[in-house]
């Protein structure tokens, strides 16, 4: 997915929305067609397919500096819980 992300430019969470889609309708109709039922292809596998895409981007964008410093090792975790605790102070 991360591929794909990467060579059309799209959002990750996007791309992990459609993908998930993809394969829930893909195994609703395997089941239909093989069992004649949706099998364990229920409404929370369908909430799950688009909800992890969507808690996924907003995740990435809400903090995804801190983040992105955090992981490229140019600020410590120590220091970002030192501002969160000056912050709430105020």
């Amino acid at each position: 997915m991360q591929a794909i992300s990467d060579t059309t430019y799209i959002e990750f969470s996007k791309v992990k929305i459609a993908f998930d889609v993809s394969m829930v309708l893909i195994s609703a109709i395997v089941c239909l067609v093989m069992i004649h039922s949706l099998g364990s292809v229920g409404i929370g596998t369908i909430i799950a397919a688009l909800l992890v895409g969507m808690n996924l981007g907003f995740i990435t964008k809400l903090p995804g500096h801190k983040r992105d410093l955090l992981l490229n090792g140019e600020i410590k975790w120590y220091n970002i819980q030192k501002n969160y605790k000056q912050q709430s102070q105020y």
